[in-house]
């Protein structure tokens, strides 16, 4: 593997293996042997980890010190017919993310990837539902929700089911990848591992918004996905009715009286140029507190907050 591809900086990791014991001492003991074998390679320094048929070891495996070689910790977990958030995708990856993120309770205290993942049917195999999503939504809210500050990396398993879907002749009945491009614009320049990122944790008006994001209280930048909560994927395809939501969203321990610059994106638009859809300078209240008007959302809009004049 490192001698045919290791020179390519688009390997994201290697794997040991896929799905192996999740109580089999063996197994940590092969992954960490692994991760200490291909770290001696330079310059290119691939990350390295394992992955279980299911749970999460984390006592044994993720954070015991024995087995210091493995970068990352790997959860597989698909979302079922019967989940509390099959018709919610953006809760669905918030949920997990909290429960397993980096720094959350449950967390290995190191990155993690949900290694495979996708919308099942009670029988099993790929939903059917999702072919008549056609503008994608379920996906987009599936990306956009990865926002969240539990910092979990989502790997979707049926992307030629559920993402493309490719003729024999080289048409496409629907192709939603330019979902992933508008995300990549919004987050690709946030120094997410300069060490000062928390929970935006905003307070909200109404109990229709989703606001999910982060905020730096040393450079002074915040972002944040703000979702009218009733554009799902559930109701598109279903043709209900999705009434429009308007309300404000307060953060707090910004600098008191300080001019900040609004940026407001739009999710859909995956051309960059065209993205940013509004600026304005706003002031951070004499309690360091920053309120963001919202009016009638009728399905989600994303913005950035930074220092003017920093």
């Amino acid at each position: 593997l490192q001698a045919r591809w290791g020179y390519a900086t688009n390997i994201h990791s290697w794997e040991l293996l896929n799905e192996g014991d999740p109580r089999n001492s063996l197994h940590y003991t092969l992954a960490d042997e692994f991760g200490k074998y291909m770290r001696q390679f330079n310059p290119n320094h691939h990350m390295v980890s394992s992955s279980f048929w299911h749970s999460f070891p984390k006592e044994n495996f993720w954070v015991n010190p024995d087995y210091q070689n493995v970068d990352f910790a790997d959860v597989h977990r698909y979302i079922g017919e019967d989940a509390p958030n099959f018709t919610d995708a953006s809760q669905a990856t918030h949920d997990i993310s909290k429960q397993y993120g980096a720094k959350e309770p449950g967390g290995a205290g190191k990155p993690v990837i949900r290694g495979e993942t996708g919308f099942v049917a009670s029988g099993g195999g790929p939903v059917t539902e999702f072919r008549n999503d056609t503008d994608g939504v379920w996906l987009h809210n599936f990306i956009w929700g990865g926002i969240n500050a539990g910092g979990l990396i989502e790997s979707y398993w049926y992307e030629n089911k559920h993402i493309y879907h490719q003729n024999r002749d080289g048409s496409y009945n629907f192709d939603h990848r330019p979902h992933f491009g508008a995300y990549f614009n919004f987050i690709k320049d946030i120094p997410l591992n300069n060490g000062y990122y928390q929970d935006a944790e905003a307070d909200v008006s109404s109990d229709e918004l989703r606001v999910w994001g982060q905020k730096d209280l040393v450079s002074g930048n915040a972002h944040l996905w703000i979702q009218n909560k009733n554009h799902i994927w559930h109701n598109s395809v279903s043709d209900s009715t999705i009434p429009s939501v308007s309300g404000t969203m307060t953060l707090v321990g910004f600098r008191p009286g300080q001019g900040y610059t609004l940026e407001r994106w739009d999710p859909y638009e995956s051309g960059i140029t065209k993205q940013i859809i509004g600026t304005e300078t706003i002031l951070a209240g004499s309690d360091g507190s920053i309120s963001i008007k919202v009016d009638n959302l009728a399905e989600d809009v994303a913005v950035k907050l930074g220092l003017v004049n920093p």
